[in-house]
């Protein structure tokens, strides 16, 4: 009997969900088996229940104090710890976008490690989980330095030339997108704020999207779609802004959203990389 060859995905954000979700697509043609633990936060569950992919859900996301940081964190390796020890079969990969619980808990149970990194200035979690990957893969545009400087082994470290949104834009999903937006007149204004309460905002002001929507609303005369980060910024841009803007009550897949914005405001880490690659 040929052993089950499985791969643990840990997700922690959105972004990662269409990357991993993708990725594991493609491995299943290799004959691997995808398994994908979350937590609650944003709308990553949205994600999974819009393709149909089972998942675990284990904790929630910390907050902006280092103090509940800390906490959500240990919390969360134990349950995946438990989680994982209890799988029939072992993972043979543990794969994530530097997650430090998921690589915490690989380590200890001496899973494999596969990093993916594209934010060379979060030194939190760089520290946290580099020194610890048998591999990590990142963009050919960051400077590998950084990483180096942070733990991790040069020799572990692959890059490519291009954006991971390729791996889940294009194909269906463009085709897709682009039967929608030729199908309605129908423009709008996206507007994303700024990851506000991640390591590497720890002491930055948590204001600049409330600003930022001022002025939007201040030039921009059409309906505008809000997709907060976390509730604290839905309550406050429910409080100065009411019914000014739209945010939808459930994820809205990423694809139907954009085919009909004219114009997509976003304050995100990894996009700023992305303007330079």
């Amino acid at each position: 009997m040929v052993e089950k060859k499985i791969v643990w995905f840990d997700i922690l954000t959105p972004k990662q969900a269409m990357l991993f979700i993708a990725l594991g697509k493609r491995l299943q043609e290799f004959g691997f088996e995808a398994i994908y633990t979350t937590r609650e936060h944003d709308y990553i569950h949205d994600i999974f229940h819009h393709y149909g992919i089972p998942f675990h859900s284990f904790g929630k996301y910390g907050g902006k104090s280092l103090e509940m940081k800390l906490l959500a964190s240990a919390k969360r390796v134990v349950k995946l710890s438990k989680f994982i020890i209890a799988l029939p079969h072992q993972p043979a990969l543990a794969i994530s976008l530097s997650s430090p619980d998921a690589t915490r808990v690989a380590y200890g149970l001496k899973i494999p490690i596969i990093l993916f990194n594209d934010t060379s200035h979060s030194e939190p979690v760089a520290r946290l989980t580099l020194s610890l990957a048998q591999h990590l893969i990142t963009l050919s545009c960051i400077d590998t330095q950084k990483f180096i400087a942070f733990g991790a082994q040069p020799e572990r470290i692959h890059t490519y030339s291009g954006v991971d949104e390729i791996e889940y834009i294009f194909g269906e999903n463009y085709q897709h997108f682009l039967k929608l937006r030729n199908k309605t007149s129908e423009r709008y204004l996206v507007f994303r704020p700024e990851e506000s309460y991640a390591s590497y905002m720890i002491n930055q002001s948590t204001e600049l999207y409330l600003e930022l929507l001022e002025e939007i609303l201040t030039n921009y005369t059409g309906q505008i779609y809000v997709l907060p980060r976390y509730p604290q910024q839905k309550e406050a841009i429910k409080q100065q802004f009411g019914p000014r803007v739209f945010m939808p009550k459930k994820g809205i897949f990423f694809m139907d959203l954009l085919s009909k914005a004219e114009l997509v405001i976003t304050v995100a880490g990894p996009w700023h990389v992305r303007l330079h690659c």
